[in-house]
């Protein structure tokens, strides 16, 4: 080896080590990191379960366990809930995911979405089942419905951020604040009739 290659395997060697070195830091503050954020979210997130308890009899929505459809095209879904109503906490509704197996014709149902219960508890909603787009060929859907053992581990098994949960929840709340506009609205509606009525018989 000429003194030319020696030195410029020292400097290929000197390189390595010090991007060993910047790369061992890099990992190690990352991870750090990794490890601040999602305790932090996971703190956020008991926080605004706390908040969200005492009004979820106003935003939470029944939970399918069991969905069947035979695939006769006059055959409606029937449907077995869950006992009690409960909050998605990483998307919007408890649709499944569904993944495909022979074109576009059939597949199975996947997925977990993090729920909040009606009881304040957080569990975790896993999909199985099959679905099929053939004509007598039936689809079925199972959810499993489990405790969550805490915040962290929710979003954890989830892939969600507390960004989505937060966006998923906000939606979730408009929403809700529609559906009681449009109640109130009606109920007002109601009333006026009764008090025209009362007013009628009155005059009697």
């Amino acid at each position: 080896m000429t003194e030319s290659e020696t030195t410029t395997t020292a400097e290929a060697l000197a390189g390595l080590r010090d991007a060993l070195d910047r790369v061992a830091a890099a990992g190690a503050t990352a991870e750090e990191l990794e490890q601040k954020t999602a305790s932090a979210e996971a703190e956020c997130l008991d926080q605004l379960r706390n908040l969200l308890t005492p009004v979820l009899r106003y935003i939470d929505q029944p939970v399918p366990i069991y969905r069947y459809h035979s695939g006769h095209e006059r055959h409606e879904w029937e449907e077995t809930c869950w006992e009690q109503h409960a909050l998605p906490l990483t998307r919007t509704t408890l649709d499944p995911d569904r993944t495909l197996t022979d074109r576009d014709y059939r597949g199975n149902y996947t997925g977990q979405v993090g729920i909040l219960a009606r009881d304040g508890s957080l569990r975790l909603a896993s999909f199985s089942g099959s679905w099929s787009n053939w004509r007598g060929e039936p689809s079925r859907l199972f959810v499993a419905i489990d405790p969550a053992a805490g915040a962290a581990e929710m979003l954890a098994a989830t892939e969600a951020t507390l960004a989505d949960v937060l966006h998923c929840v906000a939606a979730q709340l408009q929403d809700a604040i529609a559906r009681a506009e449009t109640g109130r609205r009606t109920l007002a509606v109601r009333l006026a009739t009764v008090d025209a009525a009362r007013a009628l018989f009155g005059a009697r």
